[in-house]
């Protein structure tokens, strides 16, 4: 049995504070683009209400990726295999308004050995489970999942310029590049090459742009000391009882 990540940091008792924020144009344009492409909701009524609950979903969010990096028992690759798999599964099962059920079904496993889904940090699940709240008129939890969407994306954004090593994007789990990658208009990947200078891991891809190739830089430092830690945890076995 795998300890639960337990996401859940109280982020309902802080909805309905006043808070104020400020996006910067690149983060204003990524928002965009993840509305865009997104399964949720993209009515220009919605937006006010998403972009409100931003910062306050922000914390939680920042917390939860802490969580899967330091995660006791599991190595990210680990939690996002079984994230992936486990929204592939719920996706197939999504064929309308009537199958909410059979959605959180095919979801409950994750949520067993992850805690509340509501608030892991990864976009497709939250892609999902915004588009179920919308098909089956929950207005409030298809908010809630978009912003959260959108706020694990401003996160990965806001680490990092990625134009260089020292101001790499810093990310916890390999779908990280791709959903930041998705909601860049102006970008195409190409090549993707592992690096490791001065005692930290890299992914540095080269994207087409419309001014030429350029090369994107990531930092995946924690999932690789994720998985030495763990990994390494479970060669040495159990301690020896005192």
């Amino acid at each position: 049995m795998t300890a639960p990540l337990r996401f859940a940091y109280g982020c309902n008792a802080a909805i309905g504070r006043e808070k104020v924020v400020r996006f910067s144009i690149r983060t204003l344009a990524t928002i965009a683009a993840l509305a865009s492409a997104s399964a949720l909701p993209t009515t220009l009524a919605a937006q006010p209400a998403v972009m409100a609950l931003i910062p306050v979903v922000m914390p939680d969010v920042e917390k939860a990726r802490t969580a899967v990096a330091e995660h006791p028992t599991l190595a990210t690759f680990e939690i996002e295999d079984m994230l992936r798999k486990g929204v592939d599964a719920a996706t197939a099962a999504f064929t309308g308004p009537q199958s909410g059920a059979a959605v959180r079904a095919a979801l409950q496993p994750l949520e067993k050995d992850l805690g509340p889904l509501r608030t892991v940090p990864y976009v497709p699940l939250h892609q999902l489970l915004g588009a179920v709240a919308g098909a089956e008129g929950r207005d409030a939890d298809q908010i809630y999942h978009r912003a959260y969407g959108v706020a694990v994306l401003i996160a990965i954004d806001r680490s990092g310029d990625g134009k260089t090593l020292p101001t790499a994007m810093r990310v916890v789990m390999v779908n990280e590049q791709y959903t930041w990658f998705r909601a860049q208009r102006d970008m195409q990947p190409k090549t993707r090459r592992p690096l490791r200078q001065d005692g930290r891991s890299y992914d540095v891809w080269t994207v087409a742009t419309p001014a030429g190739d350029r090369e994107v830089f990531f930092d995946v430092t924690a999932s690789f000391a994720s998985t030495g830690r763990i990994l390494g945890a479970r060669q040495r076995g159990p301690p020896p009882p005192r």
